[in-house]
């Protein structure tokens, strides 16, 4: 996700960071009590529909760039995996084939001795 310069990408990016901050606690708090000083005051949004509402499409927003988050890292962890997968395979041939020449070498040097032996 970090490689994609997306308009939509970067505008993602920067309300997830903006909802994980400081800011956003301000934010909040501050509409919430403008929002109910004039629900007091004027009896603006009489049952509250659309403060409701408005909490609710913010929290839409936010589980979506969640979901797409959570699946760029999947995916990079599926590449990943497979990439480690690989590695793996090659330790393996390579620690395989530097077991077979100790035991070769093992063979040799038994056969060695058997010859000295005599």
């Amino acid at each position: 996700m970090a490689a994609d310069k997306s308009p939509l990408a970067r505008a993602e990016n920067w309300y997830a960071q903006f909802r994980g901050s400081k800011y956003f606690v301000i934010f909040l708090g501050v509409f919430t009590l403008t929002w109910m000083t004039m629900h007091v005051l004027f009896n603006f949004d009489a049952d509250l529909g659309i403060f409701n509402s408005s909490f609710s499409v913010e929290a839409s927003l936010m589980t979506s760039i969640c979901g797409m988050g959570i699946e760029a890292v999947r995916s990079l962890l599926v590449n990943w995996i497979a990439e480690q997968r690989k590695h793996n395979d090659r330790m393996l041939a390579l620690t395989e084939a530097v077991r077979d020449g100790v035991v070769a070498n093992l063979d040799v040097a038994a056969t060695i001795k058997e010859m000295l032996s005599q």
